[in-house]
């Protein structure tokens, strides 16, 4: 009997194994698929990563509803741990610098530190022609958390988005030789930036459709191009602070908002230009723009082309 199908587990094989063993005369197959298929529902693993591997700061595991699996889930490698990574599952990073990128991320996870004293106490870098992350397909939940991005590669991408919603990236460090974070697929809806430290070459934050987008304490300085650049906007974005107030400097336009903004609120934030404006946009629909300082030596502080409210 091959269970392969059902879900490609070590554990859940053999879990398979006891059932099958201790199946009662005349039970119903139908009835050992609802179970194991409840039972592959209700699992989820925690995997860790530590480049000291195998002596670990802590040790995976797994759990089937409120019972723990007698498993470790340990790698060297965050690229090792992605390839045996499920949706729901969370990654964390032990200590140390991780020399990796092309971190393709196609499941729907959680990705972040162990309890560190500090964000850059987990780095992760590379001199590569692809991005560090990779996030591929429509996304769902997608979350990083807690640890420090260093793309060395003149013009190339720290993070890669294609598409998706409820994306989290919060307490991040990023540093790129080219783009900070990029999405170059479709749309991109209801998804949070919540303390992200942004140095790149090129745009600190290129997003080509958000809809539906919060920022808060945000650093984004750009030294070639601009801090953020919101393609075409087919929802709310919303920029204000939480715990200290958002800093935006390009050396191009500061915050370019696109060819159709729609219900922008910025608040609680300092926005510079070297060369151009400080706030861009072709049209703007329900822009409302409160506590801002603006400086745009050689350029407009604020130039909208078409204002509807």
């Amino acid at each position: 009997m091959n269970w392969y199908y059902i879900k490609k587990n070590e554990f859940f094989i053999k879990i398979c194994g006891i059932i099958e063993k201790t199946l009662i005369k005349g039970y119903k197959m139908k009835n050992l698929l609802l179970l194991l298929l409840l039972l592959t529902s209700l699992f989820s693993k925690t995997i860790v990563v530590d480049d000291d591997y195998p002596k670990m700061c802590e040790h995976g595991d797994c759990k089937i509803g409120l019972f723990v699996c007698m498993a470790y889930y340990d790698y060297s490698s965050i690229k090792e741990a992605l390839n045996n990574v499920s949706d729901g599952d969370v990654i964390k990073i032990c200590p140390g610098s991780y020399n990796e990128s092309n971190l393709i991320v196609n499941k729907n996870i959680l990705i972040k530190s162990t309890h560190t004293s500090s964000i850059d106490d987990v780095v992760i870098y590379d001199s590569s022609n692809a991005p560090i992350f990779k996030i591929r397909g429509w996304r769902d939940g997608v979350e990083f958390n807690y640890f420090k991005i260093k793309q060395n590669k003149n013009n190339k991408t720290a993070i890669q988005i294609q598409y998706g919603t409820n994306y989290t990236f919060e307490n991040l460090i990023i540093e790129s030789k080219g783009r900070g974070i990029f999405q170059n697929g479709g749309s991109y809806q209801n998804s949070t930036f919540k303390n992200v430290s942004i140095e790149s070459r090129l745009e600190g934050i290129d997003l080509k459709s958000p809809q539906n987008v919060t920022l808060k304490d945000m650093y984004v300085v750009s030294k070639k191009g601009m801090a953020f650049d919101f393609g075409s906007p087919t929802g709310s974005v919303t920029i204000d602070r939480q715990n200290k107030n958002n800093y935006f400097k390009g050396r191009k336009i500061a915050l370019n908002l696109g060819n159709s903004s729609q219900n922008y609120t910025i608040r609680h934030s300092k926005i510079v230009s070297i060369r151009d404006d400080g706030i861009n946009g072709a049209k703007a629909n329900n822009l409302d723009i409160r506590d801002v300082e603006i400086t745009a030596s050689k350029g407009a502080g604020i130039y909208i082309n078409t204002i509807k409210s």
